[in-house]
């Protein structure tokens, strides 16, 4: 039997109210520092074309010989260890990505100057995660939901 054309309402399951809110970044722990130190000065470090001195990245496939004997890939230790794009350790942002020839994935380290505000953050309306009175009725209930 061939298979029916049938239309499906579209859904937004993602929320837009969410991307307002400002991403948080996590203090490095201090192993976090120490990985960092380590990469900077190691082999693997690559310097990043037209980014500062300090900045570097690393690239995926790259082995690394742990301290017990097991060799592992270099962009899933990190991540294990809890480098992701919420992390800012001694002063450095990661971020992943594609190499620029599409290669593989690179995880980038930028040094970054923290700007002091004179604004707290819980001042803002836009901040709070929960709806606004009038973006409440605008919510689908789980009835909605067609799986």
């Amino acid at each position: 039997m061939a298979p029916r054309n049938e239309e499906f309402e579209d859904y937004d399951f993602l929320d837009d109210e969410f991307d307002e809110v400002p991403l948080l970044m996590i203090s490095g722990t201090e192993r976090q520092k120490k990985i960092v130190a380590w990469l900077r000065d190691s082999p693997l470090a690559e310097p990043i074309k037209g980014g500062s001195r300090a900045d570097f990245l690393v690239r995926e496939g790259s082995p690394v010989r742990m301290q017990e004997g097991p060799v592992v890939e270099m962009i899933s230790w990190l991540e294990s260890e809890g480098f992701d794009e919420s992390l800012m350790v001694s002063g450095y942002t990661v971020s992943t990505g594609m190499d620029r020839r599409g290669m593989g994935e690179v995880m980038v380290f930028r040094k970054r100057q923290v700007l002091e505000a004179p604004f707290s953050l819980e001042d803002s309306s836009d901040f709070s995660p929960e709806p606004k009175e009038d973006e409440e009725d605008d919510r689908l209930s789980d009835d909605d939901i067609p799986f």
